[in-house]
């Protein structure tokens, strides 16, 4: 059986917060360029807690994948929509 370590690093704790401000930056602003930095930072922070689960255990480490997946993925089409939709107006809260 694995370590009982529990892994409390900043890449951990960073992918537990970021995909709140992701979809509000992209859903709630409609700032679709504006949310790429923070999906891409979401993806390293996803890719660092994976890592460093899988060094803890290889079970916590593989618990990780299908969300790196669901993070590329999630990603891949937020790149999509900015290309799609290149003349998109964010919204601007003081004005509605």
């Amino acid at each position: 059986m694995g370590s009982l370590i529990h892994a409390k690093s900043p890449a951990s704790s960073a992918q537990s917060k970021t995909p709140t401000w992701a979809v509000t930056i992209f859903f709630g602003l409609r700032r679709l360029k504006g949310s790429l930095p923070v999906m891409g930072g979401l993806w390293l922070a996803v890719a660092g807690a994976t890592y460093t689960h899988w060094q803890l255990d290889f079970w916590a480490g593989l618990a990780f994948v299908p969300y790196m997946v669901w993070v590329t993925i999630a990603f891949a089409l937020s790149i999509a929509m900015v290309r799609l939709n290149p003349n998109v107006q964010p919204l601007e809260p003081a004005k509605l």
